[in-house]
């Protein structure tokens, strides 16, 4: 746009001015009506082609920008995340689990032996028939009983699933309620109630 403008001053066809500086520029036409034939075609075909250069420009930019004439387009919808692949179980082997369990306990072979035949026997699956995904958490479970169990930190069971010590102070205070409803003295049967 600058060298068409340029030219036509050379040539005398306009005059042009600015104020300190400033990017407005006043422009003054110089014999136009008589020099006009001369402007078209010579500078006519620049100027198309500058002018051109930039109107191709600004619609390649308004096309970059989502121009929908909406204030606020719609936003674009979130991308699915691709699902997880899931692997498939594969039990492990009698020497596989023995491996694992060597050094980690004292009977450590038995256990291994006794924890393989016990989840193969279910079919690798838990007792609320949840299928088992790690078998290596599953007998580090086992092993932390194991040890609990022989530090003697967990209490003996008795036949129907509860503490057996439990159990035995739940059957003595029954006996103790029902003498006293039989009309026995309770000052002489008086004991110290077990925490229960």
């Amino acid at each position: 746009m600058s060298n068409a403008r340029n030219r036509l001053k050379q040539v005398g066809l306009i005059d042009f001015k600015t104020k300190n500086g400033s990017p407005n520029v006043v422009y003054t036409l110089v014999k136009f009506t008589e020099v006009r034939a001369q402007v078209d075609t010579e500078v006519g075909a620049q100027v198309s082609t500058e002018v051109g250069a930039e109107i191709i420009k600004h619609k390649q930019k308004q096309k970059r920008r989502d121009n929908s004439g909406e204030l606020f387009p719609p936003e674009p919808p979130p991308k699915k995340k691709p699902p997880k692949t899931k692997v498939e179980f594969i039990p492990p082997t009698v020497e596989e689990v023995r491996e694992y369990f060597r050094g980690k306990l004292p009977d450590w072979e038995l256990q291994a032996d006794i924890f393989y035949n016990h989840f193969s026997g279910l079919g690798w699956k838990t007792a609320t028939g949840a299928k088992v995904e790690r078998w290596d958490s599953r007998a580090n479970l086992w092993i932390i009983e194991k040890k609990q169990q022989g530090n003697g930190k967990t209490e003996p069971q008795g036949p129907n699933g509860r503490h057996a010590d439990k159990a035995a102070k739940a059957r003595n205070l029954i006996a103790e309620y029902a003498a006293i409803e039989q009309g026995y003295d309770a000052v002489s049967h008086q004991t110290e109630i077990p925490d229960l």
